[in-house]
């Protein structure tokens, strides 16, 4: 039984699953961070900055915890039992998925309402729209959150049955714990750097590259 079919994971995303650590965590950074450089250089015409004086600490070095702790429950997934469970089944994937969408366009939705407020705080309406930022709000919350959740789910439904190691369920999921403590200080930051990294992460003069 693969790796995969263990979780459960749905058509597509399943590509993610069944790899050797190595292979699997260039997966993971190619989802993010790195697509949404790529994305940037493409459809916006510019360099998604690094720096913290410009960019959410949440997202660079954000997403390279997040991705190491999707690597490392997908690499841990391999040590799940064969067999068919509730965790594994489409019914509870494919709720797990709508709701994952979910979160993600009520998310994006709300910061939307911030940016017709107009708040110095919020992004403008036309960067709200651009690639990077459609890119890194559905694929981030929504399919790779999706992959991460139900792994995770398995993953402690066989702890609690002895299966899986507590030691090792720890180990491959303190990143993820990293990712949410930048996430949620991202306000504790000086004011300055908070306006600057509204005005640079997501730009509203994005154009592709083919466009003068």
């Amino acid at each position: 039984m693969s790796t995969a079919d263990k979780i459960g994971l749905l058509p597509m995303l399943d590509l993610l699953a069944g790899h050797s650590y190595g292979v699997t965590i260039l997966l993971c950074l190619a989802v993010t961070p790195i697509a949404l450089y790529v994305i940037g250089a493409i459809f916006e015409s510019r360099i998604v900055p690094i720096l913290p004086n410009k960019q959410f600490a949440s997202f660079i070095p954000g997403d390279i915890f997040l991705s190491f702790g999707v690597c490392g429950g997908l690499v841990l997934a391999q040590q799940l039992p064969d067999g068919y469970f509730w965790y594994n089944g489409a019914l509870f994937h494919n709720i797990a998925y709508f709701i994952a969408i979910i979160i993600a366009i009520k998310m994006y939705l709300s910061e939307l309402d911030r940016a017709e407020t107009g708040s110095e705080f919020a992004f403008t309406v036309r960067a709200m729209k651009s690639p990077t930022k459609i890119y890194h709000d559905f694929v981030l919350y929504g399919l790779l959150g999706y992959v991460a959740s139900t792994t995770y789910i398995a993953l402690i439904v066989n702890v609690i049955k002895g299966i899986i190691p507590v030691a090792a369920l720890l180990d491959s999921m303190w990143p993820i714990f990293v990712w949410l403590l930048l996430l949620f200080t991202e306000g504790l930051w000086p004011e300055q750097y908070r306006l600057n990294r509204v005005r640079f992460a997501h730009v509203q003069g994005w154009k592709p590259i083919w466009r003068d």
